[in-house]
């Protein structure tokens, strides 16, 4: 039975119907609750779309792909319906606009929310291909922008690498303004033409527009082609970051983690964006049953383009089909006088391309949680053991260091050389006396402001105790939360002063090694909190605190 708009209350599969979230010829996705209150998304098919097998195979491609996923940045899946008479998939519901939206309402983002975005979706797409999928149609309507930050959406013609098309041969599922040229000659889809996309979607909420334009389609294949987008109103440094990463062939283009880093530098050197806030025209193209947008396969004409384009144009964020069969038909057999022109200007007016490296610096979690679990008890076991703390705190905080120096060299060596060599681990060795030495010499500055706070306040708390000014039960006592709080201090100084950027960067580094993700993670968190409990109450007893092999503490009161 065909059940096509349910009305709030419905019962599907155990889950109740609560409101539409969005439709389109292909289904719906409706905001719904479980048996246990938790509330969901829910996208059904239309019954009579169900009963297309290549629907109903779509579907089933969507479930087995989220499926494979775990990231806070692409959509989870809880449950999905793909043999039975009514066929669903069940997700985490995500509250919050898409990107599209949010730039057409907020305007562009700036610097820092540019690198925060690209920073984010990079790592969920790297998830995404770690599973073994390619998204195929990444881009700002497909993006939600959640109180998490961003998540993918719509995998339902997503690929994992290896399994057929949906689609028949000799075409090509996306979405033009997002489409990488490769795509159009044929080529199968890979995680190089996402990364295409998801520069091609950077550019577009850096600017609101889309890099290649909208209409005609011809036009906007050709200027993909051509390797020179619209990135008009950028700073010098985001625009080179992105036309770097929308280079027509994947071999010319910038490492995706790489686009990164550079967009991160453009922040903090305050490469100042556009101020274009202005609202998107998004074309509608014809649709088929199934809300796919379809390209004749034999090519679009300057002339039937231009009328196509008289039309009203509005944002229907759909996904394309183009022929991949003939390569001549998709810009034009013959491009009108205006088109080639433009074409040969884009090409005469080209910007220096950067060279792009090969090889991409990996970009490591910071494991906060991970890191707060080793440092808790170090600066509880402090307060009672100042001296053989402060030895075991300064040889890990100083380890950390070389680690971070001889990391970032090595990472430094495979970006100029463009990857990784049989020498590194040899070299590596060889520099290890000059990465101490930088380590040290590094460390300097936070060293003294660490100490001056210390001196300062740890001084003051005990001149007030000396005196008699403030006191605990006991002067041991007094001492170790003078100690405790002056660690703490310490701690907090050493690991966020000046230049400790490296410091945090070994930790990452050797956290990343020695406890991955999962359970490794709850051991550690385990023996911590049971340490730390143990620790609390040598803290909160009356114990004298050991000094050596340090001096004890001084005496303001003589």
């Amino acid at each position: 039975m065909e059940r096509i708009g349910l009305e709030p209350g419905t019962l599907i599969g155990g889950y109740r119907i609560i409101a539409p979230l969005g439709a389109g010829a292909m289904g719906t996705v409706y905001r719904a609750r479980d048996a246990d209150g938790l509330e969901v998304a829910i996208k059904t098919l239309h019954a009579s779309v169900a009963a297309d097998p290549q629907a109903r195979q779509r579907l089933q491609r969507e479930i087995r792909v989220l499926s494979k996923i775990r990231h806070p940045g692409v959509a989870r899946v809880l449950d999905a319906e793909a043999d039975g008479e009514e066929m669903f998939i069940v997700t985490e519901l995500i509250d919050g606009p898409t990107l599209e939206q949010e730039i057409e309402l907020g305007g562009v983002l700036d610097a820092e929310d540019l690198f925060n975005l690209a920073e984010q979706m990079y790592e969920a797409l790297t998830a995404v291909h770690a599973a073994g999928v390619i998204h195929r149609d990444l881009k700002a309507s497909n993006i939600l922008v959640s109180s998490r930050g961003p998540v993918l959406i719509d995998f339902g013609i997503a690929q994992a690498v290896g399994d057929a098309r949906v689609t028949r041969t000799g075409l090509v599922m996306g979405t033009p303004a997002y489409l990488a040229p490769e795509l159009v000659d044929g080529e199968e889809p890979s995680m190089a033409t996402d990364w295409w996309s998801w520069a091609a979607m950077l550019a577009f909420a850096a600017t609101s527009r889309p890099p290649f334009g909208l209409r005609p389609i011809d036009a906007v294949l050709a200027r993909a082609r051509t390797g020179r987008p619209d990135l008009e109103g950028l700073g010098d440094r985001t625009k080179r970051a992105l036309l770097g990463a929308l280079q027509p062939r994947a071999i010319d283009r910038t490492p995706p983690g790489v686009v990164v880093e550079q967009l991160r530098k453009a922040w903090q050197d305050g490469d100042a964006l556009s101020d274009n806030t202005g609202q998107i025209p998004v074309a509608a193209p014809q649709r088929t049953a199934d809300g796919t947008a379809i390209m004749p396969t034999d090519g679009i004409s300057s002339d039937s383009a231009a009328a196509v384009d008289a039309g009203p144009l509005e944002d229907d964020g759909a996904t394309m089909i183009v022929s991949d069969t003939d390569t001549e038909a998709l810009v034009g057999n013959e491009p009108s006088p205006s088109l080639r022109e433009e074409a040969h200007d884009m090409v005469a007016e080209r910007l220096e391309e950067p060279p792009a490296p090969v090889y991409t610096r990996p970009i490591l979690a910071h494991r906060t949680w991970t890191t707060l679990a080793f440092g808790l008890p170090i600066t509880l076991a402090a307060a009672n053991w100042p001296g053989p703390m402060a030895v075991i705190f300064g040889v890990l905080w100083l380890g950390c260091r070389v680690l971070g120096v001889s990391y970032d060299s090595l990472q430094s060596r495979r970006e100029t050389r463009g990857g990784v060599t049989e020498r590194d681990v040899m070299m590596q060795g060889v520099l290890l006396p000059w990465h101490l030495l930088r380590a040290v010499i590094g460390a300097v500055p936070a060293v003294l402001v660490a100490g001056t706070g210390v001196l300062t306040t740890g001084g003051v708390m005990l001149w007030l105790v000396d005196n008699e000014k403030v006191s605990w039960a006991s002067s041991s006592q007094s001492l170790q939360w003078i100690t405790l709080w002056s660690v703490a201090l310490i701690v907090v100084l050493m690991w966020f002063g000046p230049l400790t950027g490296l410091t945090r960067l070994g930790a990452r580094v050797a956290i990343s090694k020695a406890v991955p993700r999962g359970w490794p993670v709850a051991v550690v968190w385990g023996v911590s909190a049971l340490l730390i409990l143990l620790l609390w109450q040598v803290v909160v007893g009356d114990h004298a605190p050991v000094w050596s092999p340090l001096p004890g503490p001084p005496n303001l009161a003589s």
